[in-house]
């Protein structure tokens, strides 16, 4: 019922979509998430130190035939979290993407977690996936470990998920006494 009443707000046919396939519509199309975004940090980093000839290493990347392996061996009931996310965010209206910019232009981290939109992500594969998810996850962890023996200053452009996810990256180096400074994450 709750799709039906998205398809007819939307004048859309999910009928006949995966369910994937009609989350990633909810959520980037209907809700426009990506629509006039500026360069993504990413590529500001990359550039910048290729600019200043520094050194950079990539993190969280799979190989391509992995991510379409994997996604095909899903089973379709594993979509039905995204979903249920991307129906409750595509419900609350384009309102969302603007109170999770603005969350995160104040840098109030925990209330951009707290936004559905973020959560729709989060529950979204390839982060769901246990194989998947857990292995980009793991790449960041071991990436970061290996920056932090490392004497100087380490810059890096991690996924809010992953830094401030419960057990994340941030919870995971204040474990281990890291000085952690910025906004607060919980």
């Amino acid at each position: 019922a709750r799709l039906r009443a998205l398809e007819a707000r939307y004048e859309q046919d999910y009928s006949r979509r995966n369910f994937l396939i009609t989350s990633f519509d909810l959520l980037s199309r209907r809700l426009a998430f990506s629509k006039d975004t500026g360069d993504d940090a990413t590529d500001v980093v990359r550039k910048a130190a290729r600019r200043a000839d520094i050194a950079t290493r990539p993190v969280g990347e799979v190989r391509g035939e992995d991510i379409i392996d994997n996604l095909f061996a899903a089973a379709p009931e594993t979509h039905l979290p995204c979903l249920d996310a991307a129906m409750a965010a595509a419900e609350i209206g384009p309102e969302i993407v603007t109170a999770r910019g603005k969350a995160w232009t104040s840098f109030d981290v925990p209330g951009l977690m707290a936004n559905p939109l973020e959560t729709a992500l989060g529950r979204c594969w390839p982060w769901t996936d246990n194989q998947l998810g857990a292995e980009l996850r793991g790449q960041w962890v071991a990436a970061l470990d290996e920056a932090v023996r490392q004497p100087g200053v380490t810059l890096a452009v991690v996924p809010i998920r992953v830094l401030a996810e419960e057990g994340g990256v941030l919870d995971q180096l204040k474990a281990r006494d890291l000085d952690i400074s910025g906004p607060r994450w919980r």
